[in-house]
């Protein structure tokens, strides 16, 4: 199994001030496939997916960033899923994009602070 981060944070966004502080956003630091040294960052946004590739040291400069920054940072596994194993329909926002990356199955999980629970619980 691969490693993988996900980052929580705060947004201005006015659509998102219902959901819990510091859980307004998610984005995923995940392990490369076919290099235990190097990590790819996606990170959804309505305009956008921005991603990255970065190695080990890159890594532990934007872990420790964030956690300056007051950010939630939770690590977890990337779960292999089969080509068989389908999702149910979902609007794409970056709950969802997590969990396609995690290969987690959880269609009640709509918000990050229900994906930071979810994932407290496995």
């Amino acid at each position: 199994m691969r490693k993988a981060y996900i980052i929580y944070e705060d947004s201005k966004a006015w659509y998102l001030k219902f959901f819990k502080r510091g859980f307004k956003h998610c984005f995923i630091v995940a392990q490369c496939m076919y290099s235990a040294d190097q990590f790819m960052v996606i990170d959804y946004r309505p305009w956008q997916i921005r991603t990255r590739i970065i190695d080990k040291a890159d890594l532990t400069v934007l872990l420790m960033m964030s956690v300056n920054r007051g950010h939630t940072v939770q690590d977890t596994l990337i779960r292999d899923r089969k080509p068989q194993d389908s999702y149910a329909l979902a609007s794409i926002n970056c709950v969802t994009t997590v969990k396609r990356v995690l290969g987690l199955k959880a269609p009640w999980v709509l918000t990050p602070f229900q994906l930071f629970n979810k994932l407290k619980e496995t």
